[in-house]
């Protein structure tokens, strides 16, 4: 008995000092620059080998270029969980409204067997100036969710529903979000245009794009005042998160670009600063998507900036050239919100696009474009 008692003793002390630190890095420093205020770093190009190298063996071109890259189902964005380790588990929603006005909402879950701690965030952004933070945390016994479908809940309220009658009556993927604190929140209804896929990070991670590209409209509340938006709006849920990614990986680069018709997704998974895996998926409004080989995407970082000790590219050019698929676009960081320290951070990026997106003869453009790009650093 007291072998088990002092097991468990161990499992909350570990638990704990881990959820400590996972709060601590993301909540210690938290910074929104605007870039075009800090000195840059120019000549600085990195348009080498080490960022068109990839582990992915991807030939060709098709709707499924590796065997990882599969269509969605109704349980990858339910949630997982998981009882052996400490494990964290996510849904991500963000969007681009009118008005200027730019937000991510959430959801997290950090639990080890059946301790745990969750809560729901809300970010909103106004002119990329970071207006509304707000973080609330809950025990694991006030949560409830879905192991079949999307539906999470905190203290008998609905934070994320999937709208059920909606997808069997006309298949659409329908998400109703809805996190209120103070006299903050956000009620949002999320309808997606493209179709899903999922796709397993390093053979440990889950990622589920769910809503690669979605229409939005609903309420948000700033400072209590209720403001009506529109815009678009993107939706993804991980899971299979915990103490090895951080041992094992380096942490992320993602980006997202949004237009009138395509969606584009690319994300390059770090072993190192050397080594990655990299994905590029292209979504069609109301088709199917695209897997396009890695190796035929270049990722190029062209000026710098420095924040709290930190050097990190502030300026961005995608360029693929494919048979069928050709892109080139120069991405301007007009404001950077910076988390954490310089050994764990995170960089939401708001990002001025110029350049186009083009498939057979079908040719898109973005002028002045916002959209956002994503970096995390474990280490």
């Amino acid at each position: 008995m007291e072998y088990c008692f002092l097991k468990r003793k161990i499992i909350v002390m570990i638990f704990i000092g881990l959820l400590l630190f996972s709060i601590f890095s993301t909540t210690n420093r938290i910074n929104n620059v605007n870039a075009s205020t800090v000195e840059e770093i120019h000549g600085v190009s990195i348009d080498s080998s080490s960022l068109s190298k990839s582990t992915v063996n991807c030939e060709g071109i098709g709707n499924v270029g590796s065997n990882n890259l599969q269509d969605i189902e109704l349980k990858d964005d339910a949630f997982h969980g998981n009882h052996n380790y400490f494990s964290i588990e996510w849904w991500y929603f963000d969007a681009n409204l009118n008005d200027d006005y730019d937000l991510h909402a959430g959801f997290k879950v950090f639990s080890i067997r059946n301790i745990g701690v969750v809560w729901p965030i809300i970010e909103i952004y106004k002119g990329g100036e970071l207006v509304v933070k707000m973080l609330k945390p809950y025990l694991l016994k006030d949560f409830s969710a879905s192991l079949i479908y999307p539906s999470v809940k905190v203290a008998g309220q609905s934070i994320i529903e999937f709208d059920m009658d909606e997808f069997n009556n006309t298949g659409k993927w329908k998400y109703n979000v809805s996190i209120n604190m103070k006299n903050n929140g956000v009620n949002l209804t999320f309808i997606g245009t493209t179709k899903g896929w999922k796709y397993t990070i390093l053979e440990r991670e889950g990622w589920a794009v769910a809503l690669p590209k979605a229409n939005v409209f609903g309420t948000i509340t700033v400072d209590g005042k209720i403001i009506n938006v529109t815009g678009r709006g993107y939706h993804d849920h991980n899971w299979d998160y915990s103490i090895k990614t951080k041992i094992k990986e380096w942490g992320w680069y993602w980006v997202s670009l949004t237009g009138e018709t395509y969606n584009l997704i690319s994300a390059w998974f770090l072993k190192s600063p050397l080594d990655f895996d990299n994905l590029v998926v292209l979504n069609k409004d109301f088709d199917s998507y695209t897997e396009l080989n890695p190796k035929e995407i270049n990722l190029s970082f062209m000026n710098y900036i420095t924040i709290n000790g930190v050097f990190i590219p502030s300026q961005f050019r995608i360029v693929i050239n494919n048979i069928s698929v050709n892109v080139d676009v120069l991405m301007n960081a007009s404001s950077i919100h910076f988390v954490g320290s310089p050994r764990f951070y995170y960089c939401r990026y708001f990002v001025n696009v110029t350049g186009f997106i083009s498939k057979d003869d079908d040719i898109e453009h973005f002028v002045d474009s916002i959209q956002i790009f994503e970096v995390m650093k474990f280490k």
